[in-house]
């Protein structure tokens, strides 16, 4: 908790840092089993357990037929808040991912988002990512924070954050309509 990397915990005393610690320790538990239940649950299972804002810009861009990259960013809820989202849409909702170094366990994760994405695509294939919004589908882009490669420094809440320096030019690439996407956990577990 000490780190002097960690963004605006530096006016925080001991007592409020042991306190944020472990309510980021629940919170990201939370996210892992609710990445759980997105990945196999039904869907009536999951009625109720979101409010969607915005859901009608997702349904507009696809009814014109136009390709949508709803962007995200990595955070605890995100599987959970794709999973609602394609849900709510009507469509599988393809996603561009890193593939695990594991192939069993690729194979377990693959599996478990086909339920909502139908298809995923490898980091590298851009190509193949592009293609789905230029033939009118609705894809996720989660880039991570920090990658090995192409990644630049920009100034986050007063600090140098590594951020990827190619979201521009896959946005670009693939073209559609770009949507973003931050999901919150209500104090009630909703999303």
């Amino acid at each position: 908790v000490d780190h002097p990397r960690i963004v605006g915990c530096q006016h925080l005393d001991d007592v409020a840092r042991k306190d944020l610690l472990a309510k980021t320790l629940v919170s990201n538990t939370t996210g892992v089993l609710e990445t759980l239940r997105g990945w196999f649950a039904t869907p009536a299972q999951l009625t109720g357990l979101a409010r969607i804002e915005g859901i009608a810009h997702l349904h507009a861009a696809l009814a014109e037929g136009r390709g949508v990259v709803v962007v995200g960013a990595h955070y605890d809820g995100i599987e959970f808040a794709m999973r609602h989202v394609a849900d709510a849409s009507g469509q599988p909702m393809p996603i561009l991912v890193r593939r695990h170094n594991d192939a069993c366990i690729e194979a377990v994760v693959a599996e478990a988002r086909g339920t909502y994405a139908g298809a995923t695509y490898d980091k590298k294939d851009v190509a193949g990512f592009a293609a789905a919004v230029r033939a009118g589908q609705g894809v996720f882009y989660v880039p991570d924070q920090n990658a090995a490669r192409r990644t630049v420094f920009v100034p986050f809440l007063g600090v140098q954050a590594a951020m990827l320096g190619a979201i521009g030019g896959v946005l670009q690439r693939a073209g559609g309509r770009v949507l973003l996407m931050w999901a919150r956990r209500d104090a009630d577990g909703r999303q």
